[in-house]
């Protein structure tokens, strides 16, 4: 039951930083395409948590974590870029 109840903390973890990472990326977007403020990405202090040693620890899943690489970014090409005039 331990091991269970770590993994849905891992996971959850794991999901909430990816939630978050992409958050920043859709704001960074949304800031470059409309300007000025992009809405907030609410965000989650796990410090206290990691210093009062209540999370599990990610060495007991590097061998699930290896298992997913970051993919490269899609570079468009300068006449990717170039607007269509209708």
């Amino acid at each position: 039951m331990v091991t269970f109840t770590d993994d849905a903390i891992f996971f959850g973890l794991k999901f909430c930083e990816d939630l978050q990472a992409y958050g920043a990326l859709i704001a960074e977007k949304h800031k470059k395409k409309f300007g000025g403020e992009a809405p907030r990405i609410a965000s989650v202090d796990l410090t206290q948590a990691h210093q009062e040693d209540l999370l599990p620890k990610e060495e007991n899943y590097e061998r699930w974590l290896r298992g997913f690489q970051a993919t490269p970014e899609n570079r468009r090409r300068w006449w990717q870029k170039v607007k269509k005039v209708a």
